[in-house]
């Protein structure tokens, strides 16, 4: 079978070419270059190669996997921007306010913030796409190093709860984002891999910030803010061109009932209830896996100094966990687990948690301490992107309700970074760091046995109960 190429006017297709249908548009497009083109320059060969593969994605095309890897490139400039921040703020805030409980109490605005967002967001942009959402999280995005610029020089600390509030803010548009493009962009089968792509770009995003960042510190702060501010500029320029590339859906309004039913939190505390005792195997893997993170973000760096103290290398525990989520996300990348995705997920925080508390064992022993973190870390990578497909799924089959579930889990996420420092902080001043580890892991295994033996084969929505709420 041959296929015959022609769209009129384009330069690139002015002329017929039979090619094999299964060609790649890549050598599709440079094959027509060649032929016909042979007095393009390389420069002119080559644009015309990038301009033919986006407008084959955009007009549905076979090389779906590209568009992932085109999200890809906003999320990993705008959290590569987020991470500078996320390092910088907590610094900049205690050396003006220089309080501990003031940055405690600013802190968890953000999360808190980002609870009322997923209650807020479902029914406010529940006939938005993916594409309003990336584009106004990144937009939301840029206030923040603005108003932090601003409050370093005033010194009040309405002005660093307001910044948190915007971080708050566009965080969890950018999370609801995500979900949203992986569930109208991509195949079913093809979730699990796609999720392992977005956080291994968004992991090695959130290395890389950190150490700019200590950099930026020894620079004026005007320098500091005009870096992070060209960061996000990089990330809204990318997240344009893919919005031009992709194929454009027509967006069909289920309810436009008005900012009324739009702002009832009630009934989205109602759709929660109703979803959250069917797939509450999903929502404790959420949550766990949240606190691990939240865990390590909040102690590791203390637990880095403790052991390592003098080394140079105090920021190895959070390096150490950090790492194997790369590695667990390019492998998941790679795969295409289309079963048992729950199961593996669960699986993956039994093991690791089996590993991590084993480092109640490991006493001044420095090497048996840091391969413990490496290898309970590279198991815990598989249960995010897993754990995230699972919602996929689940998202995909409850169809034009989808905000309500994907509020839901996020504010799963949010609790859990407001539990996780209170109480592993608690903990720690009682029990020491290696303790507190080694109990993280225990509280791994014991919930990833429970969800085991408890689970079902196969997570079921209410979904007739759920559109009955949607149309009531």
């Amino acid at each position: 079978m041959f296929l015959s190429e022609h769209t009129g006017d384009d330069p690139l297709f002015s002329n017929q070419v039979l090619l094999p249908d299964k060609v790649s548009e890549r050598f599709r497009s440079k094959f027509i270059c060649e032929v016909h083109y042979p007095s393009y320059t390389k420069f002119q060969k080559v644009a015309t190669i990038i301009y033919s593969m986006f407008n084959h994605i955009r007009q549905g095309g076979t090389h779906r996997i590209g568009i992932v890897y085109l999200f890809v490139l906003p999320l990993s400039f705008i959290f590569m921007a987020d991470s500078i921040l996320s390092y910088m703020f907590p610094i900049l805030v205690e050396q003006k306010l220089n309080s501990n409980f003031l940055l405690g109490v600013i802190m968890a605005a953000s999360s808190i913030c980002g609870i009322v967002c997923d209650m807020v967001f479902p029914q406010l942009f529940k006939n938005k796409t993916w594409k309003f959402m990336l584009l106004s999280g990144i937009i939301v995005a840029i206030l923040f190093p603005l108003v932090l610029y601003v409050s370093t020089y005033v010194a009040a600390v309405f002005l660093f709860l307001l910044a948190s509030l915007i971080w708050g803010i566009y965080y969890e548009l950018l999370s609801f984002a995500q979900q949203s493009f992986i569930v109208s962009e991509e195949k079913s089968q093809s979730y699990s891999r796609d999720w392992g792509i977005v956080f291994a770009a968004t992991t090695i995003a959130t290395i890389v910030g950190p150490i700019i960042s200590s950099q930026l510190l020894v620079y004026p702060q005007l320098v500091q803010t005009a870096t992070i501010v060209a960061t996000q500029i990089i990330a809204l320029l990318f997240a344009l061109l893919l919005i031009f590339v992709t194929p454009h859906h027509v967006n069909i309004v289920h309810n436009a009932s008005g900012m009324h039913s739009a702002l009832n939190i009630l009934m989205e505390l109602r759709y929660w209830k109703v979803i959250s005792v069917h797939i509450l195997p999903a929502i404790l893997v959420g949550i766990l896996i949240e606190f691990i993170e939240a865990t390590y973000w909040t102690l590791g760096g203390l637990f880095g100094k403790e052991v390592a103290s003098g080394t140079g290398m105090e920021w190895i525990v959070v390096i150490l966990y950090t790492v194997p989520f790369i590695l667990g996300s390019i492998i998941m990348s790679k795969l295409l687990v289309t079963e048992r995705k729950k199961f593996f997920s669960q699986l993956s925080i039994l093991i690791g948690g089996l590993i991590l508390s084993l480092i109640l064992f490991s006493g001044t022993n420095l090497t048996a301490l840091y391969v413990i973190i490496f290898l309970s870390s590279f198991c815990f990578s598989f249960a995010a992107p897993l754990n995230e497909a699972v919602y996929s799924d689940l998202l995909n089959r409850i169809g034009k309700d989808k905000m309500h579930l994907m509020g839901m889990a996020k504010a799963n996420s949010s609790l859990a970074y407001i539990i996780a420092p209170l109480l592993m902080g608690l903990v720690a001043d009682y029990v020491g760091y290696h303790k507190t580890f080694a109990l993280l892991g225990v509280l791994c295994v014991a919930v990833a046995v429970f969800l085991l033996y408890t689970s079902p084969r196969k997570l079921h929505l209410p979904e007739k109960e759920i559109h009955g709420m949607s149309n009531s």
